[in-house]
């Protein structure tokens, strides 16, 4: 899909009866736009109702409505990273593979202003019968590069797929991985404008990972567009600045990458709290930052009476000194009976990443069952020695932890980044890199 181009824009009735089209102007600084988006499956219960439906003279319906996207709206702007996240049967596939053009929308538009290069599901732009190397100038031609232009950069593309002798057997005798070494090769190296990645890099080895990572970073400092689908959190956190959430088909959230994760989060636990019991979110000012707010959810069962962070003198502290014993001070009060308690905070980077974080159940520490009314004071003591920066605290409370030890039958109490801490250069510490210091010891002979 080259330079700006319209799929399927939505006829719609005016007020008068009439049918007219909506045509909608894009700027030169939006990458992707997409508007009232809709796309429907027909689902039968048996074949031959497709049939049937097909000769009935009077259009006797015979089909289910499945509602794969409903109803989208939003625009990508050129230079933005974005991550598309929602769980098993979101849309988030079928979304992109109406962007790329595979698949035609129900209703509704999509505009994409740039050269698009894409690697959605294993399988999609490759031909199984074909040499990988035949598969390398079968994938430019389907993006418009003549042959001539495809052998100028086929050393670039061997080379970064890394797959020796088997670039000449046929494509359907490749592992996984040796097929996406070869399809996100291709895809790199016809300088798009816009790259599109559906999930399929996590089925490369370790090795690869690493380097395609560090190739989509590249593409970001050089003002390209991406799009990446993932259930790496991770990786969204630390890649992109805007996500989409989706669920059933349907836009949840858009906006920064940290704020959508955490909602994501949340909507997980409300899932599985459906039919046991009301799961409620909401936004709570912090303690002395009237402008600052942090999402809480919860059952209400158990509440957060307060938070802070003190020195190993209990004295309430405003920061931290690296490498300083910090003690987090919690208390709760349980607003039901609680047999196993669990108490567990997390320490996230500026970006949204996971610095640190653990549990009373992941400690292997015996809790005490709570009676309801009781108040609980839980206290986290830390050496603090984690790279100097802005970090923040996410505190979480469930009950009664089963199998291996990373799993509970109750989750009632998660606050996201309900404490912010700087934490300041210790003057005695080595000099360092990366979160935090291991301390090392070094032995020269």
């Amino acid at each position: 899909m080259n330079k700006t181009q319209e799929i399927d824009y939505q006829d719609i009735q005016s007020e008068s009866g009439e049918k007219t089209t909506e045509h909608h102007t894009m700027t030169s600084e939006i990458a992707i736009e997409i508007h009232n988006l809709t796309k429907i499956y027909k689902l039968y219960n048996r074949i031959r109702d497709r049939i049937k439906e097909a000769v009935h003279p009077f259009r006797k319906k015979y089909h289910k409505d499945f509602y794969a996207l409903s109803d989208l709206s939003f625009q990508i702007k050129k230079g933005e990273t974005v991550g598309i996240i929602g769980q098993n049967g979101s849309g988030k596939s079928t979304l992109l593979k109406i962007i790329t053009g595979v698949l035609v929308p129900t209703k509704g538009s999509v505009t994409v202003n740039g050269k698009v290069s894409s690697l959605l599901e294993l399988g999609t732009g490759f031909n199984p019968d074909m040499t990988g190397l035949e598969n390398v100038f079968f994938f430019g031609t389907i993006h418009g590069i003549p042959p001539k232009r495809m052998k100028l950069m086929l050393d670039d593309i061997l080379a970064f797929a890394d797959i020796g002798e088997y670039i000449e057997q046929p494509v359907k005798t490749y592992s996984s991985g040796m097929f996406v070494r070869l399809a996100f090769s291709c895809s790199i190296h016809i300088e798009p404008e816009i790259l599109i990645i559906d999930e399929a890099l996590s089925v490369g080895d370790a090795y690869f990972q690493v380097k395609s990572m560090n190739k989509l970073k590249e593409f970001m400092n050089q003002g390209k567009t991406i799009i990446l689908v993932s259930h790496d959190i991770t990786a969204i956190k630390t890649l992109c600045k805007q996500a989409i959430l989706l669920d059933k088909g349907r836009l949840i959230e858009f906006g920064n990458a940290n704020d959508v994760v955490d909602f994501y989060f949340n909507m997980i636990l409300k899932k599985s709290h459906e039919g046991t019991g009301e799961f409620k979110a909401e936004r709570k000012t912090k303690e002395n930052q009237t402008d600052k707010t942090y999402l809480q959810s919860g059952t209400g069962e158990i509440e957060l009476l307060s938070l802070k962070l003190c020195n190993e003198k209990d004295e309430e502290i405003s920061h931290i000194v690296s490498e300083k014993i910090v003690k987090l001070i919690m208390e709760f009060k349980a607003h039901k009976d609680l047999e196993e308690p669990h108490y567990g905070p997390q320490i996230k980077d500026k970006y949204g990443n996971s610095a640190f974080e653990t549990n009373t159940y992941c400690m292997g520490i015996q809790t005490k069952p709570l009676k309801k009314g009781d108040i609980v004071k839980v206290t986290f003591v830390y050496k603090f020695n984690l790279l100097p920066g802005n970090y923040t605290f996410t505190i979480g409370v469930s009950n009664i932890g089963i199998g291996d030890r990373r799993h509970f039958k109750e989750y009632l109490f998660l606050a996201h980044n309900v404490k912010l801490i700087q934490v300041i250069e210790n003057s005695e510490a080595i000099l360092y890199g990366g979160y935090y210091n291991m301390n090392p010891k070094v032995i020269i002979e």
